[in-house]
């Protein structure tokens, strides 16, 4: 994280001149107020460039604790197996199951906690934040890529957004079918 810097006398460019202004200073936090984990350590691929400077963004406009999950022995072959086994999900748990990352546990409480997903299968990943819904005032997801016509496809995973307080989506058309699905207006 990179340290704000003061500026003084900003205002409109139409502001009198010659009225003195109070210097306005941004400062950090004692406390970061935003939780979000990030994959960025294992999972490198091109096209996720831009949830990683969406990321560093945040990073640079507000207090945000970044926090950087890691795979644990065998994540590939759990992650693969986990997401085979969801489109079978009779139980609607598989998608609250951790797919082998090491477990991080929450020991602080934020204002807010965002997860920015490509696809769903990077929402299974919070499953290795442990705590996040009793230290997390307001939870949010971003989720990119999610189309209307494969919601039926997704049924056994859907119930893992019920989770967060708000939810983004990628696609306007994606809205009404996904908000009927998981009873959400």
């Amino acid at each position: 994280m990179t340290d704000r810097l003061a500026a003084e006398g900003m205002g409109s460019p139409n502001e009198n001149k010659t009225r003195e202004r109070a210097p306005v200073t941004f400062k950090r936090a004692l406390k970061p107020r935003i939780c979000m984990p990030t994959g960025r350590g294992f999972t490198r691929r091109a096209f996720l460039g831009g949830h990683y400077e969406a990321q560093d963004v945040l990073l640079e406009i507000d207090d945000v604790d970044l926090i950087e999950l890691e795979p644990g022995p065998g994540f590939e072959f759990r992650e693969m197996l986990q997401r085979r086994l969801l489109y079978r999900d009779v139980s609607r748990k598989i998608a609250f199951l951790n797919p082998g990352l090491r477990k991080v546990r929450l020991m602080r409480e934020y204002d807010l906690f965002v997860v920015r997903c490509q696809t769903y299968w990077d929402l299974l990943h919070i499953n290795a934040v442990e705590g996040w819904k009793d230290y997390c005032k307001t939870s949010v997801l971003w989720l990119d890529e999610l189309w209307a016509a494969s919601i039926p496809e997704h049924k056994y995973w859907l119930p893992a957004l019920k989770q967060f307080d708000h939810i983004f989506i990628g696609y306007r058309g994606t809205i009404g079918p996904l908000s009927a699905t998981i009873g959400r207006s």
